[in-house]
């Protein structure tokens, strides 16, 4: 259980530890559900490489879905 997150501003980044993206969309929710405001970020890898954890399209449309904005 987290505490209360109202009015914080969270930047999600991902950068090309891929094997480790289900770890972070995992815990979105979490923090969506505690009052956070999350801002999801792509590095040009994680935007553009399909890889054997996710397609990049795959990645763009959860951490979008789990966030509640388009990623940069």
């Amino acid at each position: 259980m987290m505490g209360n997150l109202s009015g914080a501003r969270i930047a999600i980044a991902l950068s090309g530890s891929f094997c480790m993206l289900q770890a972070v969309f995992d815990v979105l929710p979490a923090l969506r559900e505690a009052g956070a405001e999350l801002t999801p970020i792509l590095s040009g890898s994680v935007a553009t490489m399909d890889t054997r954890f996710f397609t990049a399209r795959k990645v763009r449309e959860t951490i979008e879905d789990l966030c509640g904005r388009a990623a940069l």
